[in-house]
């Protein structure tokens, strides 16, 4: 939630509307491209609900006259912090000058106590106003949308059982590693929305010495068997960072074609499991893309 966190470059290119080297100072939102990208497209409907956030056309096109103040709420968990154009608060409720300190090193509380005061008055807001609203997300993962061919069912919504760990505690480009039990497995809460014939194809990464997995992956009644014999051992992406990273280092694994299944439209567990392990682990899991050949419709 803080500004190494959250604080990104965004470049922009459309020479028809955008002056050559214009730099934006004002500080914006990844909301804010919603309504950008409407109004430069012309679109005039209202939606039901506000956008939450604000177009930036008048300040990338130079007709910009006047720019309100504004206050961005950053949320993760549990935590939750505001920036304005000069300053941020932290989700320790710390004010720091960003002009000044970008770093965030040094405390302003007590030499700005109106500005700390109203930036804390916006986190509460948007506790009180918010997050009460949005409670557990329970919906299950989406299979087979009517309107697209493929999904991608990523280890980052997957549920561990046994000892398969997961490579970070952060799970946005985190893989499984340390299947070595064939009672192991995989799972996700999915609904599959359009019933149909699907082809599988499996990302993975296996060295030559753990070939051999058989492997299977099951939704209600229907099941596609498979087995890993192509070996994939890339390295970890380690040599970009100046310091090492909090979240993980990915590599670049590879896809497998695993077969078709038929899966029923309803809700259920998909579940991959490795039903034969000659290794010292079936492979490293990251990711699966399940591509919809053939409607069944009902």
């Amino acid at each position: 939630t803080e500004e190494g966190g959250t604080r990104s470059p965004l470049l922009i290119r459309w020479p028809a509307g955008i002056k050559p080297g214009t730099e934006v100072r004002q500080i914006a939102s990844v909301l804010d491209l919603l309504p950008s990208l409407a109004e430069m497209a012309g679109v005039v409907e209202k939606p039901e609900k506000k956008l939450d956030g604000r177009s930036l056309v008048p300040l990338l096109n130079g007709s910009l006259k006047e720019w309100a103040p504004r206050t961005l709420i950053s949320s993760w968990k549990s935590k939750v912090g505001a920036r304005d154009q000069r300053f941020r608060l932290d989700y320790k409720g710390r004010l720091y000058d960003m002009v000044k300190d970008p770093g965030q090193r040094v405390e302003v509380s007590k030499k700005f106590p109106k500005i700390h005061q109203r930036l804390t008055q916006s986190v509460k807001k948007y506790k009180n106003e918010v997050l009460v609203e949005l409670g557990t997300d329970e919906r299950p993962f989406v299979i087979g949308h009517p309107d697209v061919l493929w999904t991608q069912i990523p280890a980052r919504d997957a549920v561990p059982s046994g000892e398969i760990k997961r490579s970070n505690k952060f799970p946005n480009c985190s893989y499984f590693l340390n299947w070595k039990n064939e009672e192991d497995y995989i799972s996700w809460d999915v609904e599959v929305a359009q019933a149909g014939l699907y082809e599988v194809e499996l990302w993975y990464a296996c060295p030559q010495k753990d070939l051999g997995a058989e492997i299977e992956l099951s939704f209600l009644d229907k099941s596609l068997t498979s087995k890993i014999t192509r070996p994939v051992n890339p390295p970890l992406l380690t040599g970009f960072d100046r310091k090492q990273r909090v979240e993980g280092y990915v590599k670049y694994f590879e896809p497998m074609k695993m077969g078709k299944i038929t899966l029923n439209q309803g809700k259920g567990e998909l579940k991959l499991q490795a039903t034969k392990i000659p290794g010292d682990q079936a492979f490293e899991f990251r990711l699966l893309m399940i591509k919809r050949i053939e409607d069944r419709r009902s």
